[in-house]
């Protein structure tokens, strides 16, 4: 719906179902090709779409923003999609054991005074697994 795109609205509009059923279909396909290219899993991007989805409306619910004006909804919508698909690489990565930082010769330190070296060999590490 082209309507949706041509002017701001609040909030509150949204909670139409009828323009809320126009906002899906004017977005879904596109939103479906954007997170499936940062993913490559249908799963993963179904999971995601529908989660941007679904915190869209709860936002657009959420009385506090009631009469905020929603100027660009698809970078809002993106936005979500964004950061929703961040969080599926941070879910992705596997957490940094202590184990293997031992084994990697890095000692743990209870001292809050770490110094300058030990670090960096912390931060070379995690950037060399991923993290």
């Amino acid at each position: 719906m082209d309507d949706i795109q041509k002017r701001p609205r609040i909030c509150e509009e949204f909670r139409n179902p009828q323009i809320f059923e126009a906002l899906y279909d004017e977005y879904s396909k596109k939103l479906y090709r954007y997170i499936f290219l940062q993913l490559n899993s249908k799963e993963d991007v179904e999971d995601v779409l529908a989660s941007t989805f679904t915190k869209f409306w709860e936002y657009v619910n959420n009385p506090k923003y009631t009469t905020v004006e929603i100027k660009n909804t698809a970078a809002l919508l993106y936005r979500i999609a964004r950061n929703l698909v961040i969080d599926q690489y941070r879910a992705r990565q596997p957490a940094t054991s202590v184990e293997a930082m031992a084994e990697a010769g890095i000692e743990l330190s209870d001292s809050k005074s770490v110094d300058a070296n030990k670090h960096a060999e912390l931060m070379l590490l995690m950037s060399a697994m991923g993290a």
